[in-house]
């Protein structure tokens, strides 16, 4: 008897058409792989209200890879310009609670950082 694919949900923040394909890549790869996962991509138009369908996706996976950029941080950390980033900015104060509720004990949060995530641009130094 197998054992069922673990359900994942796959947190990012739509920093550019690039970032959203690399995510969409990862995605796909999970799913050829077996893994039943989701990401907002895939769905046109959910049947509830964006906020709810966020919600039910984190309470529903086993696991929610967190696609971390500087992005991701702003708009988390509600540092990012006002009117931007409300996805992220929900999912982020969810994660928080289930992790505060769960005593920061974590099982199912898993950062995924692609390899240029968080450099910043190259300052010349000082002449």
């Amino acid at each position: 008897m197998s054992t069922p694919s673990p359900k994942v949900f796959i947190s990012y923040s739509h920093d550019s058409p690039a970032h959203a394909e690399r995510v969409r890549a990862l995605a796909d790869r999970l799913r050829s792989e077996g893994v039943d996962c989701t990401i907002d991509q895939y769905v046109e138009a959910p049947p509830e209200p964006w906020p709810q369908w966020m919600e039910r996706q984190l309470e529903e996976a086993d696991f929610v890879l967190v696609v971390f950029t500087a992005t991701y941080l702003r708009r988390a950390t509600g540092k990012q310009r006002p009117g931007t980033g409300h996805g992220v900015r929900f999912e982020s104060a969810l994660i928080v609670q289930d992790l505060y509720d769960a005593a920061m004990g974590n099982k199912k949060f898993i950062p995924v950082l692609f390899e240029d995530a968080l450099r910043a641009p190259r300052r010349r130094p000082a002449a």
